[in-house]
């Protein structure tokens, strides 16, 4: 009867554990999305989808009356970057130059007189922002 209840005992305590385990690994994965999230789309509209009810499918939009969007390209790059690969296997060293080029165009939206100025997306060589999508914020910043 005593092995019975130790046995019974251990395995209960093996099944908290399990669960605590994949509650923790749930958590984290819910902080991975979350990021995720907060990286592919402007912080209002990551907050719309998180905060809706679950069972909701409803989609976001807004029209604003003072806004701008700017994409900034590097027109040839894709075939600079193609002949480069080509002629002296340099396409990581052209990789490197974009990266250094979005990073830097973060940074500058990092920056309080920037503040109003939020980035959207890049794809490929062209970085998008917008700004006036937060009116209070954006108010004789830029």
């Amino acid at each position: 009867k005593i092995q019975v209840q130790t046995g019974l005992s251990l395995l209960i305590l093996n099944i908290v554990f399990q669960a605590k385990r994949e509650i923790a690994d749930m958590e984290d994965l819910k902080k991975q999305t979350y990021m995720l999230l907060m990286n592919m789309l402007p912080e209002h509209v990551a907050d719309h989808f998180l905060n809706r009810p679950p069972d909701s499918d409803d989609l976001y939009s807004k029209s604003y009356d003072q806004s701008s969007v700017i994409f900034a390209s590097i027109p040839g790059f894709s075939k600079y970057f193609q002949q480069s690969e080509e002629i002296d296997g340099q396409g990581l060293e052209c990789l490197r130059m974009l990266n250094e080029i979005i990073s830097s165009i973060d940074e500058l939206l990092n920056q309080e007189r920037f503040h109003c100025i939020e980035k959207i997306k890049t794809i490929g060589a062209t970085y998008m922002a917008c700004a006036g999508l937060r009116y209070n914020l954006c108010q004789n910043k830029v």
